[in-house]
Formats: structure tokens, C-alpha cells, sequence
């Protein structure tokens, strides 16, 4: 008589029970979005540039690439598409005015929803 296998996605299969693949999950899903992260790298670059200044043009098209650049080297299209429609959704509107350091605070802020 043949032992029928469990698939490995079922409870109480090795790769379920096993530490490992679970510390591994968890790290996975805590991890942030790469949308959070394009969000979370573009403030930082903001911040850097531009703390007390306003924000230009300029200086947010660099921010933009620059994240993209550091996030989803790799990423293909459909992914890297995929997170900006995410980020684009979410990033707050920017105020007449406002600093780098005052709008890279707000988008952190709604990194963290992403």
C-alpha cells in the first residue's frame, strides 16, 4: 500500500511545521509594501534635499525616480506599475509652500497605510 503525501501547504505538513519556513513567513509579511517603501524613500530623499526649503518640481521628479531606482531595479513592469498606482493613490497633496521635511512627515504617515 502506497502512503499518500500531504501537500506542503496543509496544516501539520513539515513545511508548515517547520520553524524556519515560519520565522520566514513572518519576516515576509511584516515587511513593508515595495509601494510603502517607494513612499518611505522618496520622504527620505525629500528630507535630505530639501528639509527646510520648498518643494520644486524638480526636486520631487528626482525624488520619484530616485526611489524607483533604489526600490524596483528588477521589478518588472507589471510589478513596478503596480506599486506607483498604490503610492500615486495615497501621496498626500502637496501645499503651497511646504518643505521638504513638512511633506516627507505626511508621507511617511501614509506609508504606513500602503
Amino acid at each position: 500500500m502506497t502512503q499518500r503525501t500531504q501537500h506542503p501547504t496543509t496544516t501539520g505538513s513539515p513545511l508548515a511545521d517547520d520553524p524556519t519556513t515560519a520565522e520566514a513567513l513572518r519576516r515576509a509579511l511584516a515587511a513593508p509594501t515595495l509601494a510603502a517603501r517607494l513612499a518611505t524613500h522618496t520622504a527620505r530623499y525629500l528630507d535630505t534635499v530639501a528639509p527646510t526649503r520648498p518643494v520644486t518640481a524638480l526636486a520631487w521628479s528626482e525624488a520619484l525616480r530616485r526611489a524607483h531606482l533604489y526600490v524596483l531595479p528588477t521589478a518588472p513592469d507589471p510589478v513596478a506599475n503596480a506599486a506607483w498606482a498604490r503610492v500615486l493613490g495615497a501621496l498626500p497633496e502637496l501645499r503651497q509652500g511646504e518643505t521638504g521635511g513638512e511633506y516627507a512627515l505626511r508621507l511617511r504617515d501614509a506609508a504606513k497605510g500602503l
